[in-house]
């Protein structure tokens, strides 16, 4: 683990708030990832009972300042899912829907 890693995942892990600061390339993504990720397999999907057929709930948001934080963001967390049945979804502006939709 790095020092931002080890720092804040035992807060994180407890369901508590953190911020940190730390370098590029220091790990703050997979800080923040893992204990989310963890929680969903953990404690699988939220019931789905009011919604139509084939529509899923979101179980997390995370928000960032820029699209290229974003593409950075969602191969991440991609390549952290695979083969967890759990799918993410990146969703910003300045493109057509179209292009976001598929």
């Amino acid at each position: 683990m790095t020092a931002v890693q080890k720092a804040v995942a035992p807060y994180l892990f407890k369901g508590n708030d953190v911020i940190g600061c730390a370098q590029t390339g220091s790990g703050k993504t997979l800080s923040y990832l893992l204990p989310i990720i963890n929680n969903m397999l953990q404690y699988g999907p939220p019931d789905d009972s009011g919604l139509k057929e084939g529509v899923s709930a979101p179980v997390s948001l995370i928000l960032v300042p820029t699209r290229e934080l974003a593409e950075q963001v969602y191969k991440e967390a991609r390549k952290i899912l695979y083969n967890t049945g759990i799918n993410i979804v990146k969703i910003y502006g300045g493109v057509p829907q179209g292009f976001q939709k598929r």
